[in-house]
């Protein structure tokens, strides 16, 4: 079920660390404008500045006059079921993924748990390892580095509700050998294993997306990864397609791609910015399969259905609590708009609920840290330019194109 301790000892919130984190930030910007050879430093300059020296300042207090608080816990099995020949290595579903299959969405559970860091977290052990720039891994390891620390009444509910859905259709003992003996999904995820990502996508699309095939949400990496991981080579696709139906796998081999220009925004902007008449006029996207950038083009009707697909992907990376604090993280500045451009248009097949008006107005049950102080004075302009440059360098690295086609009719 995850990791518990009572919930009446941590879900408190320190405003008072919360202004010494701003006072190291502001003492950082003075002193980056204070040494400027001019007496005014660049916009830009003075960020970079005042979150390094933001950082030393808070960094020497800490070690200087901040004693260390650890906390037990108790924390319940996180051993994998049994694992056979026919099995995957599947750890027991956390309860932020309980939750959200339980409730068919997103909640912000600020009144719920509490966040901390990760003792030992490296995020090079993880899908993220190949990012690349300090703030960039910095935003991302504040974000994934973390272990929640649920209330017990919480954990109660949420447990009782979920083992009263039906479990999920059992995997294909096929496709589970290929997957095991043939592909790679031993690295880490944000939250879990690879294998704890897949499988939640899958669960969830199997209760909340049924009119469509779920095993498109176990199977959404095989072809690739945002970081350049592939845990399943071109020499392999001929037998996957063996194993799965043709509806499966133009999902499949589209899915990585459809994910870079979802992030990369240039395509969700301009769906945006169309009007109900021509969303209706919608008649194919053309855009470069990741794997070996192979031209493809997906109908308007596939098109739609594989947008609620990455929809119930980017369900598992909202922050799970503090939403309005976290308004620019890049994958939750997708799925926003992403569910409204769905939702609107009467295009929205999944159940999966959002509204962002529950949120908490102030923090709740998070503890400041170095890396978030950093992440809350980088401007969210530079969060998004950072994110964007991210995809356009990765597809670079593997002479992917990020060049896409929505063609309307006339």
């Amino acid at each position: 079920a995850g990791t518990t301790i009572n919930s009446s000892r941590l879900l408190t919130y320190s405003s008072r660390k919360r202004s010494i984190v701003n006072l190291y930030c502001s003492m950082g910007l003075f002193l980056s404008i204070a040494m400027s050879p001019d007496g005014a430093a660049s916009p830009m300059q003075s960020y970079i500045s005042a979150v390094a020296l933001g950082a030393a300042f808070m960094w020497v207090s800490m070690k200087m006059g901040t004693r260390s608080r650890r906390r037990k816990a108790l924390t319940s099995s996180t051993c994998c079921v049994a694992t056979g020949e026919d099995e995957l290595e599947i750890n027991p579903m956390d309860i932020r993924r309980q939750a959200q299959i339980v409730q068919g969405g997103a909640t912000d559970h600020a009144l719920e748990v509490m966040v901390l860091p990760k003792p030992g977290f490296d995020l090079n052990a993880t899908i993220f390892k190949p990012l690349e720039g300090m703030i960039a891994r910095t935003i991302m390891q504040e974000k994934v580095g973390v272990e929640f620390f649920w209330s017990d009444a919480t954990i109660a509910q949420v447990s009782r509700a979920y083992s009263a859905i039906p479990p999920a259709p059992e995997h294909s003992k096929e496709l589970i050998r290929f997957m095991k003996d043939e592909c790679n999904f031993k690295c880490e995820h944000a939250d879990g294993s690879f294998l704890d990502h897949l499988q939640f996508c899958y669960e969830y699309g199997a209760v909340h997306y049924t009119e469509y095939s779920p095993r498109v949400l176990l199977l959404h990496s095989i072809m690739g990864v945002a970081t350049n991981i592939f845990p399943m080579s071109t020499e392999l696709v001929p037998k996957l397609k063996t194993m799965i139906s043709p509806f499966e796998y133009a999902h499949i081999e589209a899915f990585p791609s459809v994910l870079r220009l979802l992030n990369h925004r240039a395509m969700l902007d301009e769906l945006l910015a169309c009007s109900p008449d021509k969303l209706d006029a919608l008649q194919s996207l053309t855009f470069h399969r990741v794997i070996d950038n192979e031209s493809l083009t997906m109908g308007a009707k596939d098109f739609w259905i594989h947008l609620n697909y990455q929809l119930i992907h980017l369900l598992d990376f909202l922050p799970v609590a503090n939403w309005k604090q976290d308004l620019d993280d890049s994958l939750f500045q997708v799925f926003i708009p992403l569910h409204d451009l769905l939702k609107r248009s009467g295009r929205l097949g999944a159940k999966l609920d959002f509204d962002l008006c529950t949120a908490l107005d102030e923090p709740n049950g998070k503890r400041t840290t170095l890396a978030s102080a950093i992440k809350s004075v980088v401007p969210s302009r530079v969060k998004t330019a950072i994110a964007k440059n991210a995809i356009v360098k990765f597809s670079k690295k593997i002479g992917h194109s990020l060049d896409y086609t929505l063609t309307f009719a006339q």
